[in-house]
């Protein structure tokens, strides 16, 4: 029964440490997707259409992108946000935590135990 109770208390542990590091971890996640949505908007370029008005749309598309580009603006789409993996980072933490607070039930045979006399 010792044994099983270490391992999930290593469990827990391992829980606690895991959801810090998802937490640590976000900020650097956010940058790299944040910097490849904003690479895929560069590359993506309209499709030139046939008609007059599809190609008028593209040039004004592209003269905007360029626009920003020159002002080092972005699209707010291409901006990820940490917090929705911290979020899942502290509720890993969290379930560790809650994992360490249970308190394991008394054993029969210790101290405190009913007894037949007092029955």
């Amino acid at each position: 029964m010792n044994q099983r109770r270490d391992r999930m208390r290593l469990f827990a542990w391992a829980l606690v440490v895991l959801g810090i590091g998802v937490i640590a971890a976000s900020p650097l996640y956010a940058a790299r997707e944040s910097e490849r949505l904003y690479q895929t908007w560069l590359d993506h370029t309209p499709r030139a259409g046939e008609s007059l008005a599809e190609i008028d749309a593209s040039i004004r598309w592209l003269s905007e992108k360029i626009r920003m580009i020159d002002r080092r603006e972005r699209p707010a789409w291409t901006v990820a946000s940490p917090w929705p993996v911290a979020g899942g980072g502290v509720a890993v933490a969290g379930f560790g935590v809650l994992l360490l607070a249970i308190r394991r039930p008394a054993s029969r045979s210790g101290p405190g135990a009913p007894t037949s006399a007092s029955a």
